[in-house]
């Protein structure tokens, strides 16, 4: 969803009142910075038209913070809300795209389509939002940022120092190789991976869990979705084969232990 999407979305009204106001019986719609030059010619029904759409806008704003609706600019929490599902929706549409290529996206928008307004990042026309909400939205988009910056370095990217604009893949304190092995088969690893992203454990695309979940055990997992469409074909009462013996070791364990203490 694009920026004047976004907008024509989640202030509808304003958006509306946006474009009526400069329509003026002209067919076609004006690009933003013809609709600015417009509204801020100073005359004083160009200066009631503002006021209605600070306050129209004022309005939107604070409903959409109150139900936790994302919108470009929104406060952290809801952004931080709302970025699995956004996330997912990226790479359903970018089938080849993974979870960096989401976070260079986000962070590309708000470098490449914002303006600056007394050194804050803000996204929408100037003419229809208020001194006070312009620097709430140029703050969140801030803190957006670097947001999006701390989850590029828990992948292992880290942002370019001479360009801003590119993140490096490399190793950061957080994403040091893992020096652990599995020995087991890979298809107990599938399992036991599969049953921690399906109750919930583990989050994320399962394409990236994977991805993550072989570097750090490093081992090459093959053939992982029909690994796990095999599952369904084991016998009845062995469907979990590797998950069961799992609960009979740790079972066996406790027992043990518990034997020791009673004695």
């Amino acid at each position: 969803m694009n920026y004047e999407d976004n907008f024509k979305l989640n202030f509808k009204e304003t958006f509306e009142l946006y474009h009526k106001a400069v329509k003026a019986g002209k067919e076609q719609d004006l690009s933003y910075s013809d609709i600015e030059e417009i509204l801020n010619v100073g005359s004083e029904e160009m200066e009631g038209i503002v006021s209605e759409l600070e306050k129209t806008f004022a309005i939107e704003y604070y409903n959409n913070i109150e139900n936790k609706i994302f919108f470009y600019g929104c406060p952290l929490d809801i952004y931080m809300k709302n970025y699995t599902k956004r996330k997912y929706l990226f790479l359903e549409t970018f089938y080849d795209a993974s979870e960096i290529d989401f976070i260079k996206s986000e962070y590309f928008d708000i470098l490449e389509k914002h303006i600056y307004f007394e050194g804050e990042l803000f996204p929408y026309p100037e003419s229809v939002v208020n001194h006070k909400i312009r620097r709430n939205i140029g703050y969140s988009l801030l803190k957006t940022m670097v947001f999006l910056e701390k989850k590029a370095n828990l992948l292992g990217y880290k942002q370019d120092k001479d360009d801003i604009w590119f993140f490096n893949k490399e190793k950061t304190e957080k994403t040091l190789k893992s020096s652990l092995k599995w020995k087991g088969n890979q298809s107990d690893l599938i399992e036991l991976t599969k049953a921690l992203i399906e109750n919930g454990n583990l989050k994320g695309s399962q394409k990236d869990i994977f991805i993550a979940i072989q570097e750090f055990f490093n081992c090459k997992l093959e053939n992982i979705d029909k690994t796990i469409s095999t599952f369904n074909n084991r016998k009845s009462g062995n469907e979990t084969k590797f998950l069961n013996e799992l609960n009979s070791t740790l079972f066996n364990y406790i027992n043990d232990k518990l034997e020791k203490n009673n004695r």
